[in-house]
């Protein structure tokens, strides 16, 4: 059955009527369908209203930036159009033949490696970095959760990192947003891009919650360690290495966060993050 939205769209001729609407599985903050017709293989995103998510924000007009940014990069889908709809923002891009990248660490590494070393600066969000804003960030995350003293109390200790220069990263670069095609590894779901230290997305794709989480299982050690080697900025590393513990706690504490606000699956992730954490 089509969705309410394909008459909208129809209508405006932005899709054909004959156009087969197939739902798409993973989206958790939208909904995804694969459209096909003739040479016509589309993804059609519906945003949903924007929520106060305080790591992952659901932004539609950063997304549909970003996909104009990248267009030709193969870091991204090619975007199609984009439709303002009494539903939400639309977003039609190409449809990726491939399959999920989470066994392949160093096609992912080799991937985000090309993206946090492009020149792109699209107009999106900056975010702060350096051992205290991320340990600053962690903590208003842990202010909006009811109980949180004991994570409070497991704060990591490390040496002050300073700020660095910001770069364009993904901001949500789970393996469940990570397709591998002919060509490479490719990053769908850009609705909360920024630009930021790189470590950001390292520390994203390494988190054992958001492994658990997309994949059902975490990284091994030797699929880390592949990770890290095929990395190409070795200072990049070395840095998210001196963060990982801050990283994993502010992981910890989103999961927090989401366990209480009613997803009793994040209980499992937190628990990886902070074994991460402990070791």
């Amino acid at each position: 059955m089509k969705p309410a939205i394909s008459s909208f769209l129809v209508a405006g001729k932005h899709v054909p009527d004959q156009a087969a609407w197939i739902p798409l599985k993973g989206g958790r903050s939208n909904s995804l369908w694969r459209l096909r017709f003739e040479d016509i293989d589309w993804v059609c995103k519906l945003f949903h209203a924007p929520d106060d998510n305080p790591l992952f924000p659901n932004d539609s007009s950063a997304e549909a930036i970003v996909l104009a940014a990248l267009a030709g990069s193969d870091l991204a889908p090619e975007l199609i159009k984009t439709v303002s709809t009494p539903a939400g923002l639309c977003i039609l891009y190409q449809f990726l033949k491939g399959k999920p990248a989470h066994a392949m660490p160093e096609r992912v590494a080799q991937m985000l490696g090309r993206l946090h070393q492009s020149s792109h600066r699209p107009a999106v969000r900056e975010l702060p970095s350096g051992s205290a804003a991320l340990s600053t960030h962690a903590m208003r995350i842990l202010a909006r959760c009811h109980g949180s003293d004991d994570l409070i109390a497991q704060r990591p200790e490390i040496d002050s990192l300073a700020p660095v220069a910001p770069v364009l990263i993904h901001g949500d670069a789970t393996a469940a947003n990570i397709i591998a095609t002919e060509t490479g590894a490719v990053l769908i779901d850009w609705q909360c891009p920024a630009l930021a230290d790189p470590t950001e997305d390292i520390a994203v794709y390494l988190s054992p919650a958001m492994q658990v989480l997309s994949t059902g299982a975490v990284l091994t050690g030797a699929q880390q360690e592949a990770f890290l080697r095929t990395y190409p900025d070795p200072q990049t590393v070395t840095r998210y290495k001196r963060l990982a513990p801050l990283y994993h706690w502010r992981m910890a504490a989103y999961c927090r966060w989401k366990s209480e606000a009613g997803h009793p699956e994040y209980a499992q992730a937190e628990a990886c993050e902070l074994a991460a954490l402990q070791s």
